[in-house]
């Protein structure tokens, strides 16, 4: 922008990424459209910087401590896990955690006062504890027990960001030279993208009357280039999460950049106690349930601008464990998803917790002695499962229920007593930067028509078969729209409730005989499906689990054998589709109506169930100019 006072030039870091490859956040060139000249004297100020508060304050620089014994002659080394720690309590346990694991831990304790708000360390005599972070001592080596000098400093000497800029004139930045244009304190908080402006701009005489590119520099008080995390930034929840109640997380749509919320992950650590809270013994028979980061949670709900846009239901484990299940193959199960603890369970033997289910023993070597787990995934939510990017300034709420101890873990007898200590939880967000014209493209765009985000929308319903019937007619599973595929199965009522000895994923198949959909009056399929599952005649039903997703014909599977499906993982799948060919290609017109399911028995139910109905539907998302959300749920 120019003027007879002068011009402004808006420095992108992404700008020029395609000449220079090796850009980045914190330094980086971008060419101009043009050669600027200059004449006469000119000064260069900084009116306006914008950046995301993404560095971690325990860095791979700055993580790491020392245990010293022995006179010298033994010396052990930690390091903490690198992140961004927004409490004392949390980085002391973090070193308390990192220093069970060393040899000579025992030499060594830390704790933190609330009152004092300062750490203390005690060691045995004959020991010394150093450490790279700044926890409050003044000397980096403590010999004795002592608390220390000053307060934890959790921003570990980052106060102020140092903007150099190859255009200005050097000027003596400590005891150096340089082209420092302005040093700018820092605000916000850790996730936010902060944008500040300057009333009172600091002018630096320019060096060149002429130049073509701008070279960027930006580094903290240390005069290192600063750290931002690209890709994804850390957000902790808003309250406290040791309580057992809801874990909230709020992602602000404050800034320029857009929101990929494909590509946002939810980080747990976790760990299983006795009741009381205290450590179980290595050998305690007690393990998670399959899918364990999602299993843990009952509810999820997601907010945009405070409109809620996700169902008020409490089976999200269900839902995710469903889509987990079919949608993925053996491969994708055995190496990525074990990051969620998914480990199919033995077929036939899924109630089971000794030996005769190696894959619940396997997930328990993960848990035992009340170790932490830590597990990273996507959440099962329609919002997360589009690829297109949240506008800016949209504000997403993502509220989290957990379960019960007795639903996430099984263990010997149904009055075994253990809970789930939720210790860490994040949520790791990717910003994405788009190029200014993109961006003005966007809101020309949108004071015409609304952004629109097309969804595959999922409901679940549950309904129940009490025990002795033999029959079941229920109506109105959907009225009004109809899904375009529906997925179901049945579990043992107590499961679903939460029992140690039950596996809340069990699908048996109690003996069915007859099972059709009647959309409207008429049945799918036309003939029903009528498995025998006492002599194993059951292989239209399983051939409909793979019709039903997609897969029929596909070089691709999802890990369940035909065996598998009459013993646990009895699922049934339907496409209802107008032209039977739902793949995801294309969306298919909403269809309205009402859907009723009829099941029948060979024998009357031994135990009342839980008939679990996964929906899947066509919706829109859409958000105006003023960032108003519109979704017809």
């Amino acid at each position: 922008m120019a003027s007879d006072q002068g011009f402004y030039l808006t420095l992108p870091s992404n700008a020029s990424i395609d000449l220079y490859p090796e850009n980045t956040l914190t330094r980086y060139v971008t060419s101009l459209p043009q050669i600027i000249s200059l004449s006469g004297q000119w000064e260069c100020g900084l009116v306006e910087i914008q950046y995301p508060h993404s560095w971690y304050n325990i860095r791979r620089d700055n993580a790491w401590f020392a245990i010293v014994t022995d006179s010298g002659n033994n010396i052990d080394r930690g390091k903490i896990e690198v992140g961004y720690y927004d409490r004392p309590e949390r980085l002391i346990a973090a070193i308390n955690r990192t220093l069970k694991e060393a040899p000579d831990e025992k030499n060594v304790t830390l704790s933190y006062s609330t009152i004092t708000q300062k750490v203390t360390v005690d060691v045995d005599p004959g020991t010394i504890f150093s450490m790279d972070m700044n926890i409050g001592f003044n000397n980096s080596f403590v010999t004795t027990a002592k608390e220390g000098d000053s307060v934890v400093d959790m921003a570990q000497g980052f106060y102020a960001l140092y903007v150099y800029i190859n255009v200005v004139e050097p000027r003596l930045v400590g005891d150096s030279v340089a082209p420092l244009l302005r040093i700018v304190p820092l605000e916000g908080k850790h996730g936010d993208i902060v944008s500040k402006s300057f009333d009172n701009v600091q002018y630096v005489p320019v060096l060149h009357k002429e130049f073509g590119t701008v070279e960027v520099d930006i580094r903290y008080d240390a005069g290192r280039s600063v750290p931002f995390e690209g890709g994804k930034i850390e957000h902790r929840p808003v309250a406290s999460i040791g309580t057992g109640g809801p874990i909230e997380f709020l992602l602000p749509g404050s800034g320029d950049d857009y929101l990929d919320v494909a590509n946002t992950y939810l980080y747990v650590q976790a760990r299983v106690t006795k009741a009381n809270g205290t450590d179980i013994d290595a050998d305690t028979a007690v393990g998670p349930v399959n899918n364990w980061v999602h299993s843990l949670f009952s509810q999820v709900d997601v907010s945009l601008n405070g409109t809620l846009v996700t169902p008020s239901t409490n089976t999200y484990s269900y839902r995710a464990y469903i889509e987990t299940l079919l949608s993925h193959g053996k491969e994708a199960k055995d190496t990525q998803l074990t990051s969620v603890l998914w480990r199919k369970d033995t077929a036939g033997h899924l109630d089971a917790t000794d030996d005769t289910n190696d894959d619940l023993k396997q997930r328990r070597i993960h848990t035992n002695g009340s170790r932490i787990v830590d597990m990273m995934g996507r959440l099962h939510v329609d919002l997360f499962f589009q690829e297109r990017y949240l506008l800016n300034g949209v504000d997403m709420k993502i509220r989290l229920v957990q379960c019960k101890g007795a639903f996430a873990l099984m263990a010997d007898g149904a009055d075994a007593d253990f809970k789930v200590c939720i210790v860490e939880a994040a949520l790791f967000a990717r910003k994405a930067k788009l190029n200014p014209a993109v961006q003005m493209a966007h809101i020309k765009a949108l004071e015409k028509a609304t952004a629109k985000y097309p969804l595959r929308r999922v409901d679940c319903k549950v309904f129940s078969i009490p025990r002795g019937s033999m029959s079941h007619t229920h109506e109105n599973v959907y009225l009004g729209v109809l899904p375009k595929r529906v997925v179901l199965c049945s579990i043992y009522n107590d499961a679903y409730n939460g029992a140690y000895n039950k596996n809340p994923f069990n699908a048996k198949h109690n003996n069915m005989n007859f099972l059709a959909l009647y959309v409207d009056g008429q049945q799918v399929p036309a003939k029903p499906l009528q498995p025998r599952f006492d002599d194993g005649c059951y292989v239209r039903s399983y051939v409909n689990l793979f019709a039903g997703t997609g897969k029929m014909f596909q070089d691709e599977g999802n890990d369940l054998t035909r065996k598998d499906f009459g013993n646990g993982y009895t699922l049934f799948s339907f496409d209802l589709t107008p032209d039977a060919c739902d793949d995801g290609s294309h969306f298919n017109l909403v269809q309205k109506g009402n859907l009723r399911v009829e099941i029948h028995f060979d024998q009357p139910l031994g135990q009342t169930v839980n008939v679990i109905v996964y929906g899947e539907f066509e919706s829109v998302l859409e958000i105006d100019r003023s960032r108003n959300i519109i979704y017809d749920y």
